[in-house]
């Protein structure tokens, strides 16, 4: 199966774009950030595959030709169309053909890839910053692809940027002057095509922890860690029953193989070492 599809930027002339459609439609996917702002939507016409980046590009995902077309919105720029594809139209282009995608940074610990989920601004690339600086390779930044071999459960290495928000950059030692537009992007580097999935671990931030910890970690069973993984599962849409059965099959097989934590951390930066050595500890020395 193709993973590497192309990525060509064409002129609103040459191709035919379907209007935006109506959210409220129940064939069109919504897609909106943690404040409830939509950012994207994504629908099918004419057996087309369409995903929308509202002020970027509207994207067209031809499987047959293993490409992507992107029509730029008025204003885009090139380079942001391409960040775009990457992070986002990319991981989807692979969800509809069968691997599964979820909305998570990642490293890779003792035995394979470990996963943090979590919203936006939660602080997942934060997180995974850091345990890099500990000796624990940065594998992934904001979506992880998993595949589902017939005997092990593997992610997928796609390209990636590590996007660091202000905060976590000059705390990291980065100097004001290099953080652009608010946060930093570091090019991820990886040698490997593909990993085993070892962990997953869901991260909540939190004012206040029982006993004044600065970190809560438990392993939830499969029943709760299905319901809460699928949260951060990202996919084109659900209109394809058949697709959406493969989906809940592999998020089954995935939470009964792969260990599921919820982390709750308290906020603060000054507190992140402790965090870093926790985690490390509990779930990736071993």
């Amino acid at each position: 199966m193709p993973r590497n599809p192309l990525l060509f930027i064409v002129d609103p002339s040459e191709i035919k774009v379907p209007q935006i459609p109506d959210i409220g439609d129940p064939t069109v996917t919504v897609w909106c950030d943690r404040r409830g702002v939509l950012g994207a939507v994504s629908h099918i016409v004419d057996k087309e595959y369409w995903l929308h980046i509202l002020g970027v590009a509207s994207f067209k995902l031809d499987f047959f030709r293993n490409v992507v077309l992107a029509v730029p919105w008025t204003g885009a720029i090139s380079e942001v169309i391409k960040d775009e594809f990457q992070s986002t139209v990319w991981p989807t282009f692979l969800q509809i053909q069968g691997f599964e995608v979820l909305h998570a940074s990642a490293v890779i610990g003792a035995r394979g890839v470990v996963a943090f989920c979590a919203p936006s601004e939660t602080g997942k690339s934060t997180l995974a910053y850091g345990l890099g600086l500990c000796g624990y390779p940065v594998w992934a930044d904001d979506t992880v692809v998993i595949d589902f071999l017939p005997h092990s459960i593997q992610t997928v290495g796609l390209p990636f940027f590590v996007r660091l928000r202000s905060s976590s950059a000059l705390h990291y030692g980065y100097l004001e002057t290099e953080v652009a537009g608010g946060r930093v992007r570091c090019e991820g580097y990886r040698m490997e095509k593909a990993l085993p999935i070892t962990a997953i671990c869901l991260l909540q931030r939190a004012q206040t922890l029982p006993d004044n910890q600065v970190v809560m970690i438990e392993r939830l069973n499969a029943r709760e860690a299905l319901v809460r993984v699928l949260d951060h599962s990202i996919y084109f849409g659900r209109q394809d029953q058949r697709r959406k059965r493969r989906m809940m099959q592999q998020y089954l097989s995935l939470v009964d193989q792969v260990p599921v934590f919820e982390v709750r951390v308290t906020n603060g930066l000054e507190k992140l070492p402790s965090v870093l050595n926790e985690v490390e500890q509990r779930i990736l020395s071993g």
